[in-house]
């Protein structure tokens, strides 16, 4: 007979004590595939709902350990967890690693490298977490590297710390941005570590948020403080060629002519 004084836990300390860490993961072919349905109504976009979570899917959860072991289940009932799906090496893409992309990101664990994107987060209530580890053949949870954890913590902030840009903007802007993005990557790479990138940020101005009229903008990558005189160079460069394709192929976009440090004190745009 238990207790009348024994404490009562909630779902989400309960998961908690069993191992539900931000940066722990299970894979979903361990699931029933009840569960790999249901969760999937759990995605943010509607036209995605109806897509039962694969088996082959390997589910990190992203929420932080405070909001896991809330002790009121009804102040915060979710655990949000990142379905990453197996993909191959030539899908591999530096601009979706180490956080670099908001939307998009890609990990190796166990030889076998994972993609997932924001947009198929699902956030799944901890009651029916709770329920479908308590089956005797519930999944088995695994830890990822210290560093891959603290990616996963970034990511998750870094999505909600941006600040949005204009659509016109972005569709002008990202494709030659990704077209870009190789030649910075490598001339921004550390030798002697090839997964430390020189560039800390890249920062972008406009002077007009909407989605119409004339817009002047600048561009700016912020730098390491150890970051060779050679490397700033080359990446100038590329910076420069890349504002000038902008202004070249858009119209409505124009290099503007004040220093970016002076714009950048009025209005600031993180680009990610």
């Amino acid at each position: 007979m238990p207790s009348s004084d024994a404490p009562s836990y909630s779902f989400g300390q309960h998961l908690f004590m069993q191992g539900f860490e931000q940066g722990v993961g299970f894979y979903a072919t361990q699931l029933e595939e009840v569960y790999r349905s249901a969760w999937a109504d759990y995605r943010s976009a509607p036209e995605l709902r109806t897509r039962t979570i694969k088996a082959n899917a390997f589910l990190i959860i992203l929420s932080q350990n405070c909001d896991i072991a809330c002790r009121d289940d009804a102040q915060d009932p979710c655990i949000e967890l990142a379905v990453f799906l197996p993909i191959k090496e030539k899908q591999r893409h530096l601009g979706n690693q180490f956080t670099r992309s908001v939307r998009k990101l890609q990990i190796w664990h166990s030889n076998q490298l994972y993609g997932a994107k924001v947009r198929e987060t699902v956030r799944v209530p901890k009651r029916e977490l709770y329920e479908a580890f308590a089956k005797e053949h519930a999944p088995s949870l695994e830890s990822l590297t210290t560093e891959q954890r603290y990616t996963m913590a970034v990511w998750r902030a870094n999505r909600y710390q941006r600040q949005a840009l204009p659509d016109r903007f972005v569709e002008a802007f990202q494709p030659l941005f990704d077209a870009t993005l190789p030649a910075l990557e490598q001339a921004a790479q550390d030798p002697k570590d090839t997964s430390r990138s020189y560039i800390r940020a890249f920062y972008v101005y406009l002077d007009n948020a909407t989605e119409t009229g004339r817009c002047e903008f600048n561009m700016m990558a912020l730098l390491r403080h150890d970051t060779p005189d050679d490397v700033q160079t080359a990446l100038d460069d590329h910076v420069e060629e890349l504002c000038n394709q902008l202004e070249t192929q858009h119209r409505d976009f124009s290099l503007s002519e004040a220093p970016f440090l002076a714009n950048l004190a009025e209005k600031r745009t993180l680009f990610q």
